[in-house]
Order: structure tokens, then C-alpha cells, then sequence
């Protein structure tokens, strides 16, 4: 059943989003702390409840395009350089939807006094976007470009067949050379293809 939430269901669905723990989520939003196991177990089948948890967690769509926005962000974005020099300009960032990139902003504003008693102020800004870097790796490992690891497979994908023999401690070395061996001229005759 949907609808709208009790004042308890929506400090329980915000307490369950801090830990995703729903025994203590109910226990701190005021349920019985001896019945929280059953009532969160209840409250997490119950239909308007699950979609306003949804509706505060991003989808794995949206945090994909998010890294990609990151790993796309570029500097000039944030920048007027209509002259020799540059400055900010935060107004064109957030008028290209680029203020999301921005992890951290500083300002910093000296005041002068030059000899003749007038005060000029001069204002700094420093601006830092989220690591494109980390971006790019988390995206990377999302579409499996950087092996982590190599798994060996025995035909069409199945288990390796292994045989129970007593073998000498040189004969299980050239066996185990010779499956090496032509799992790399597998993989090298794979990266030629690509």
C-alpha cells in the first residue's frame, strides 16, 4: 500500500538511510526498542516506504553518469579568458551545469595600504573539481578495462581437469609451465585480435 509517510515512517526511513541498519533505524525513530527487529522487517516490505528510500538513493545510472561528468569535467569550464589574464566565473559554470564538479572553493581577500592612505582590496579564488583521475579508474573498473586478475578456465569456460596421478616434483613443474604457457599465447593471440 502507498501514500504518504507517519512522522515515524519518515524518521525511520531517515534514520535508515544513515546506516542502513533497520533494528536501530526504528529504535532511533522512536519504535519500541524490544519489537524493532519485527517492526523494521515489517516497515521495509511496506510499499510507500521502499519507494521513499528509493527516491533518496542514486540509481547505479545516475552514479555512472556522475563519474562521467567528473572524468569530463574540464577547468575551462570555470574560467573567463577574455583577456591576457583569466578569473573565475562561477555564473558561467552554473549557467553550463558544471557547479557539481566543484569540490572545494577558497577565497581568500588581502586588503593593501599603498602610501597614500588608500586601501585596495584584491580577492583570490582557488577552485579544486573532484579527482578525474579516480574518476576514470572507478569507471574503468566498472567496464572490466583493467585486469585486476587473470582467471584460467578449462574448455568452453568449465573447471580445469586435473587428474589424481602421483607425479614427481619435476613433472608437475613442466606440467604446470606447459598450461601457463598456452594460457599466455591464448591471452597474447586475444590482444592481437583487439
Amino acid at each position: 500500500m502507498g501514500g504518504k509517510l507517519s512522522h515515524k515512517q519518515q524518521a525511520f526511513v531517515s534514520e535508515y538511510l544513515k546506516d542502513y541498519n533497520a533494528t536501530q533505524a526504528a529504535i532511533r525513530a522512536g519504535y519500541s526498542e524490544r519489537s524493532a527487529a519485527v517492526t523494521s522487517s515489517r516497515m521495509l516490505r511496506k510499499a510507500n516506504i521502499l519507494d521513499a528510500i528509493q527516491s533518496n538513493v542514486m540509481s547505479r545510472e545516475e552514479v555512472t553518469l556522475q563519474l562521467t561528468d567528473i572524468a569530463r569535467g574540464d577547468m575551462g569550464d570555470f574560467l573567463d579568458i577574455s583577456s591576457m589574464a583569466f578569473q573565475v566565473d562561477l555564473n558561467k559554470a552554473k549557467e553550463a551545469d558544471k557547479t557539481k564538479l566543484i569540490q572545494k572553493v577558497k577565497m581568500r581577500t588581502t586588503t593593501t595600504l599603498n602610501k597614500d592612505g588608500v586601501e585596495t582590496e584584491t580577492h583570490d579564488i582557488e577552485i579544486s573539481l573532484y579527482d578525474k583521475l579516480s574518476a576514470l579508474e572507478k569507471i574503468g573498473k566498472f567496464h572490466k578495462i583493467f585486469a585486476d586478475r587473470v582467471e584460467y578456465s578449462g574448455p568452453n569456460g568449465g573447471p580445469i581437469q586435473t587428474e589424481d596421478v602421483n607425479l614427481s616434483d619435476d613433472e608437475r613443474a613442466k606440467r604446470i609451465t606447459a598450461i601457463l604457457d598456452k594460457a599466455r599465447a591464448r591471452r597474447a593471440g586475444q590482444a592481437d585480435s583487439d
